[in-house]
């Protein structure tokens, strides 16, 4: 298995952010930014930063393959990709687009290496700050070199003191409303619009819980590995491991299992 250098990866995400995104930070055009869904927006620089980088990532790592946000959104065959023997590059080049098309500071660069269906190697930066999470299978989580470690709750933690964001979107609407009464017992529910940004607080242990409904592959792929790699909980509601290839139901969150565990009783009974 060719190996590759983490830090190639983070200049080039800074290489990328330099070139594509802060030029045109709080400098949007209303003709640079457009709707590609109903409710779901894409700039210039979104389209601009996920073609600098699948060339440089393809470079980093010669025979490997992107799928990026905005090309599955041109072509959805594109994540077909993930089921190959190919490496892949998952690249999500803002994450939190409508926070940057008002000019909101809560954005990110995600990137993720899958190899044969696993996630291998995550990189989560912030591009005003320039802190950058980098993960890899088998090696622990890092910001900015040193390395993250999510403690376990002390048994006279409540869960109820914890902080986060749980989502009280899908299709099951008894669970839904579960989730709208328990959330208001927590000490904060906050939606940062912004997932790269979320994990980023969780391994920081400003935020503790997480419950996401879609999981789309270029925002969540980097971040479970780095949450798992700092010893954190994050496995699907219904106790299934988290895969890039797979959307199998709402993503749950927590410091560690015990945490997961209460809360998952919580939410689904």
């Amino acid at each position: 298995m060719t190996t590759i250098s983490v830090e190639k990866v983070s200049a080039a995400i800074r290489e990328a952010v330099e070139a594509e995104l802060l030029p045109r930070f709080g400098l949007l055009k209303a003709h640079e930014i457009r709707e590609k869904a109903p409710g779901d927006l894409v700039t210039v620089a979104d389209e601009a930063m996920e073609h600098h980088l699948r060339a440089s990532l393809t470079r980093i790592l010669p025979g490997s393959i992107t799928v990026g946000e905005e090309e599955v959104a041109a072509n959805p065959a594109i994540l077909e990709r993930l089921h190959g023997n190919d490496p892949v590059w998952i690249v999500d080049p803002i994450d939190g687009t409508t926070n940057f098309s008002r000019g909101d500071r809560r954005i990110a660069v995600i990137i993720a290496l899958v190899r044969n269906g696993e996630t291998v190697a995550g990189w989560v930066h912030d591009p005003l700050t320039n802190v950058t999470a980098i993960t890899e299978k088998g090696s622990g989580t890092f910001i900015d070199g040193t390395r993250t470690l999510i403690a376990d709750s002390s048994p006279e933690t409540s869960i109820f003191d914890y902080s986060g964001w749980l989502g009280a979107g899908g299709q099951d609407k008894a669970r839904s409303e579960r989730i709208r009464q328990i959330r208001e017992k927590f000490s904060e529910n906050i939606n940062l619009r912004c997932v790269g940004q979320m994990f980023l607080s969780l391994l920081r242990d400003e935020h503790q819980i997480a419950l996401y409904h879609r999981t789309k592959p270029w925002d969540f792929a980097a971040g479970v590995l780095m949450l798992l790699e700092a010893g954190g909980a994050a496995q699907r509601l219904n106790g299934t491991p988290y895969q890039p290839v797979a959307n199998a139901g709402p993503l749950l969150i927590a410091p560690d299992q015990a945490s997961w565990d209460q809360l998952q009783q919580l939410i689904d009974g």
